[in-house]
């Protein structure tokens, strides 16, 4: 049995479009920022190190979360990874790699509220049908 499975906790790192695509099947990009943070044998220093990643959201999900989400929010994301194949007007191989939420969870993305001097952070889910 294979696994694919990706959960990503980040900030989001620009506002979200919806876009309506063939059919009028709507659907987003999110763009996640995640940050490691790993210590240096050599300098005696901690580091931070950021990766971009981009998640794809499809239907009810992606209405949600463009409408209730927005830049530097705190996010939770679960999906599977995916690559998409293609050949530009040069004829030149394409490829992009990204998250595909699942829509068909009712957990499958929230919104992380950071805690203040408040009891616990909360969390808002966004679900599909």
């Amino acid at each position: 049995m294979y696994i694919n499975q990706v959960i990503l906790q980040g900030k989001i790192a620009k506002d979200i479009k919806l876009i309506e695509g063939k059919d009028s099947l709507k659907f987003c990009y999110v763009s996640i920022v995640t940050e490691e943070t790993f210590f240096n044998k050599k300098t005696n220093q901690t580091s931070k190190n950021s990766t971009l990643h981009l998640v794809k959201c499809y239907g009810l999900t992606s209405e949600n979360v463009s409408e209730f989400f927005k830049k530097g929010d705190l996010i939770c994301i679960k999906g599977s990874l995916h690559r998409d194949n293609w050949e530009d007007k040069d004829g030149k191989h394409q490829s992009i790699t990204y998250v595909k939420s699942h829509n068909n969870s009712l957990e499958n993305i929230s919104l992380i509220t950071p805690c203040s001097d408040q009891e616990t952070s909360k969390s808002y889910l966004v679900t599909a049908n």
